[in-house]
């Protein structure tokens, strides 16, 4: 059998460009660029993180910070993949870090004093809007400065846990820039959640369960939404994920665990059960304590008796 002359030639052009584009993505420099972290205020933590910049092509404070006012960023650390995308992009970056340093005055057990000092770090991609990593860090001391110098100095001791999530990161792109992910067999209906295609009916859900609100984000007093695109399948299960809005803090991994486990009746398109793809959205606050929720209960009481009173 003779080859086919064309499609030998298609072959090689197919590995040429397969080649040249892993070879222009491998030289191409990693631009990272670090944005000032709110309560950072002395930039303790910043400048340990711009240590881990400048193994790749760091882009230049002043530049980041020009770049986030013309970008009129408002300093959420609770982005959608778009918004974290039209981001990286005002910064002219491939990776970038956001993050917020707290100080706090606690109580122990015995009722004495003690500060605490919080760290939430997000690595971000700046191509897809991918939260590449989230980082928790969190030190004690008697004095907000104590505090506040022992978290630096665990911040310094996970630069290089930094450092290998973007290389990973970037290992990652140039993997899936050589061997393109395949598309999925199964055929998806896209619904928006608010408008539903017609002659389409949704899901009928057997149980609504709530996300778990974690430590860390207890611990930092987080209110965040979970955005979620689900594929509900024919079989009454969850398939395939993706995280639309992300918030760290691990209420992420919690959203998903959550709608991993929701059972179903499948939607149907003229009596027949189709898979569907939507949006799964979780808020998250932190739950009233026992003394909050007296007080709160209190509060309603006396403006009760407010409107009640003759004028």
């Amino acid at each position: 059998m003779k080859a086919n002359p064309s499609l030998i030639s298609a072959v090689i052009l197919a590995l040429i460009l397969a080649l040249c584009s892993s070879s222009i993505l491998a030289q191409s420099p990693t631009r990272v660029a670090i944005v000032d972290l709110a309560g950072d205020d002395k930039e303790e933590v910043a400048t340990i993180l711009r240590t881990v910049a400048s193994q790749f092509d760091p882009i230049d404070a002043a530049q980041t910070r020009a770049a986030v006012r013309g970008a009129s960023y408002t300093g959420s650390l609770n982005l959608t993949r778009d918004d974290a995308r039209a981001l990286g992009g005002s910064l002219g970056c491939d990776y970038y870090v956001l993050g917020r340093i707290q100080n706090m005055r606690r109580l122990g057990a015995a009722n004495e004093a003690y500060f605490e000092a919080l760290a939430g770090i997000f690595l971000i991609e700046t191509r897809n809007g991918r939260l590449v990593l989230f980082d928790f860090a969190k030190a004690r001391g008697d004095s907000e400065p104590v505090a506040r110098t022992a978290l630096a100095e665990l911040v310094r001791l996970r630069v290089k846990q930094y450092t290998q999530a973007i290389r990973a990161a970037v290992d990652q792109r140039a993997r899936e820039v050589e061997a393109p992910a395949a598309p999925a067999g199964e055929l998806v209906e896209i619904i928006d959640g608010e408008v539903s295609a017609k002659g389409l009916a949704p899901p009928i859900f057997y149980q609504r369960a709530k996300p778990a609100y974690t430590d860390e984000a207890a611990l930092a007093d987080v209110t965040a939404t979970v955005d979620l695109t689900a594929v509900f399948g024919v079989d009454g299960r969850v398939g395939s994920i993706e995280i639309a809005r992300w918030a760290g803090y691990g209420l992420d991994e919690t959203a998903i665990a959550t709608a991993r486990g929701l059972r179903f009746k499948p939607a149907e398109r003229e009596g027949r059960a189709v898979s569907i793809r939507a949006l799964v959205r979780y808020t998250f606050r932190r739950p009233l304590s026992g003394a909050e929720r007296e007080a709160e209960a209190e509060r309603l009481r006396r403006s009760l008796r407010q409107i009640q009173k003759p004028r």
